[in-house]
């Protein structure tokens, strides 16, 4: 059993993050797995050294030791940085341009498709303009079936958004394929992340099949309910209000925080670390949180 914490370093953590962590680190100690550190860096754009610093000072924080992975900042810039991968994703797409009618380029910008009124699903504005896949100025995307309907985890998923992209213009793949190619890379097997993320995992499995891959198509995912705060709206990087950071600034403790996720999880045991945690929450209490079993409803925010 291997899993991952696969943040991404575009702003500070917030406390949905920490709750995906938490239940993460919980079920790999639990069933006596492996946790890997992954950090996401291939959004150049948005990256910054403060947002890189922040996800290594809340895991020490939360007291969430991992078995592979950077221990620190230096350590992620000298080995492991996804920019170190870019053979691996280059392979990946090479790999997939070998394969006929599986991809096409695409030269609609964002302003493009949203004059166009196209919202959410791609229309296919260049799906049979035949530009070449080395055309400049071009994005690839991979050709979706029409009914792109697989099972995730026992629980049929259908992906909204039509053919998607996984080689962007600036040379560099999209998250879809960055993230299957090292799941695959670290021989991933459970993978804990939000409902949000549920057609991702539809995209990354149609890949994951398309490149003859062996871990990724049986990796079990738990989907969990997104978090909410008072208003019903989910949390997001750009809203720094309860960011992780801002939480401990305002004198919040880390057993503040676990006592809340324990009793999201309805653990009526003390709990204010993560030990105390693993030591009175089974595997099936955190399986059940998988939104194919429990359904969508969201978890409220209470510190």
């Amino acid at each position: 059993m291997r899993s991952r914490l696969a943040p991404t370093p575009s702003g500070y953590l917030h406390i949905g993050n920490a709750f995906s962590f938490i239940v993460t680190w919980t079920l790999a100690r639990r069933l006596g797995g492996t946790l890997l550190l992954r950090i996401d860096d291939l959004d150049t754009d948005r990256k910054r050294p403060d947002f890189v610093a922040d996800i290594f000072d809340n895991l020490d924080w939360l007291g969430l030791d991992r078995q592979e992975g950077p221990r620190d900042i230096a350590e992620f810039d000298a080995a492991w940085s996804q920019d170190r991968r870019m053979p691996l994703y280059r392979a990946a797409m090479e790999r997939l341009k070998t394969i006929p009618g599986t991809l096409f380029a695409c030269e609609c910008s964002r302003g493009q498709l949203a004059h166009s009124g196209a919202t959410g699903r791609y229309p296919g504005a260049c799906r049979d303009k035949g530009l070449s896949l080395d055309a400049p100025g071009t994005k690839l995307r991979f050709r979706a079936p029409d009914d792109a309907t697989i099972s995730v985890s026992g629980s049929a998923v259908t992906s909204p958004t039509g053919d998607f992209i996984v080689w962007k213009k600036d040379g560099r793949p999209s998250y879809q394929l960055a993230s299957v190619v090292d799941d695959e890379h670290f021989a991933v097997t459970h993978i804990v992340r939000g409902a949000d993320l549920r057609d991702p995992t539809a995209m990354q499995m149609i890949l994951a099949g398309a490149l003859g891959y062996t871990y990724f198509p049986r990796v079990r995912f738990l989907h969990h309910p997104l978090l909410v705060d008072r208003d019903g709206r989910k949390f997001s990087k750009s809203d720094g209000s309860l960011s992780l950071r801002a939480l401990r600034e305002g004198g919040v403790t880390a057993a503040a925080l676990y006592r809340w996720v324990a009793g999201t999880l309805g653990v009526t045991a003390k709990v204010a670390q993560a030990q105390e945690l693993l030591d009175a929450c089974d595997e099936n209490r955190l399986m059940a949180l998988d939104i194919s079993v429990r359904g969508e409803a969201p978890i409220p925010v209470a510190l």
